[in-house]
């Protein structure tokens, strides 16, 4: 075995990327303090397999009081690299420790630079307002890698997003957005874009606001897609059933329709015989992300939930649900848990299976490309009856909780 140091004395936390060249970049923090202190992200390279290292360039040299430490690193498309480095502010200068924690009350998270090198690394150009933070967020922790996406992946063919308007405290401006994004136009009000697109995307994901945002592009004859869920109460679900039955066209799904980790499963379960059993987490709220873990099942189970038993808490729902084909379903949303978002366990009298979501672009992407095709052909891709018993399992749902664990019929909905 050969033992090689390849940087002394830092701490490194090495993002490696290979050169077209054939060289390797490793991306690292210069100090060995694990952020303590001052300090700057540095490139060393090597042309030999990672044997032997030399100083390349410094993507990101910090400010007087602060370090770069967070690093996000990769090629764009014309062969650049790319690092986006963050870090902390409130660092004392290089080899002086503070006591107590490392990020005390004072330290914030810095705003991120894009550093770009055209020549492999040595000498780099900033750009320190093209990865703005949300509004009223100190700044974004980078980390991993920089992917080249292929641009036809990034776009469905003969659609734009043209405008964008922001409501409500979701912490995010119009102009972030639009900036983010690449979208041309922000307007002040929703209804500014009646006249002037072919449809809207409500992306909120508060239900009980959807009715109310949602009126005037259905009044008007626009289409909509309205981001997941649809409702949180029997009232504003009779509203949209009444839109839908005027023939209003509109449609709202949540991606884990769409998830590639799930597809095969909502093509046939027959390897695994009769399911019996199936249980699927999600992360925050039952109101908010339940849809997510139903919307996943759904597909693969089937029409047909019968009753709905929540026995748990505003922050912990451990739901029951009955299916007429006699199995039985566990949804557990616990608003701490995104660690363990989307894991669906499957079984059969024959089998049984465990899958994690993981792909969330491809699911976003397959969602929109559906409403797309909608829009283009007139034919939704799923039933509206489909996301009309969803919502009766989430309003039933909720309705347990509140009513200390009772078991709800859907027909109750």
């Amino acid at each position: 075995m050969e033992r090689y140091i390849a940087v002394d004395n830092v701490c490194a936390w090495p993002n490696l990327t290979l050169m077209p060249d054939g060289r390797v970049i490793a991306t690292i923090f210069n100090q060995p303090c694990h952020g303590h202190w001052e300090g700057d992200v540095e490139c060393w390279e090597s042309a030999d397999g990672g044997r032997t290292w030399k100083l390349c360039g410094i993507p990101a040299t910090h400010e007087p009081g602060t370090n770069r430490m967070n690093v996000a690193a990769g090629l764009a498309g014309n062969g650049d690299l790319i690092v986006i480095a963050s870090g902390w502010s409130d660092r004392p200068p290089r080899g002086e420790s503070r006591p107590g924690p490392k990020f005390g009350p004072n330290a914030q998270v810095l705003p991120s630079w894009v550093c770009r090198s055209s020549d492999g690394g040595r000498t780099w150009t900033h750009e320190q307002e093209r990865f703005p933070a949300p509004e009223g967020d100190a700044g974004i922790v980078p980390f991993g890698k920089i992917i080249r996406q292929p641009p036809e992946t990034l776009t469905i063919p003969g659609a734009r997003v043209t405008h964008v308007c922001c409501t409500g405290d979701g912490g995010f401006t119009a102009e972030h957005v639009a900036r983010c994004s690449l979208i041309p136009h922000v307007v002040e009000h929703p209804t500014d874009v009646i006249g002037r697109v072919d449809a809207v995307l409500i992306a909120t994901d508060i239900g009980s606001e959807h009715v109310d945002r949602a009126r005037p592009f259905i009044e008007a004859g626009v289409p909509v897609f309205i981001d997941k869920p649809l409702v949180e109460s029997e009232e504003d679900l009779r509203t949209f059933i009444a839109w839908a039955d005027a023939g209003r066209p509109f449609m709202s799904s949540s991606c884990m329709r769409y998830s590639k980790e799930f597809a095969p499963y909502r093509l046939s379960t027959h390897d695994l015989g009769k399911l019996r059993f199936v249980s699927i987490t999600t992360c925050k709220s039952w109101e908010r992300y339940a849809i997510h873990a139903l919307e996943a099942i759904y597909p693969i189970m089937g029409p047909g939930f019968v009753s709905v038993r929540n026995s748990g808490g505003a922050d912990r729902n451990i739901v029951h649900l009955k299916h007429r084909s006699g199995c039985d379903a566990v949804v557990a949303a616990i608003s701490d848990m995104a660690g363990s978002f989307g894991c669906m366990s499957l079984c059969g009298t024959e089998g049984h299976a465990h899958c994690v979501f993981k792909d969330t672009f491809y699911a976003f992407r397959a969602q929109m490309e559906a409403f797309v095709a909608y829009l283009r052909t007139g034919i939704p891709p799923f039933p509206f009856a489909e996301t009309v018993e969803l919502m009766r399992v989430l309003i039933a749902g909720i309705r347990s909780r509140e009513a200390g664990g009772r078991e709800v019929p859907l027909s109750e909905t």
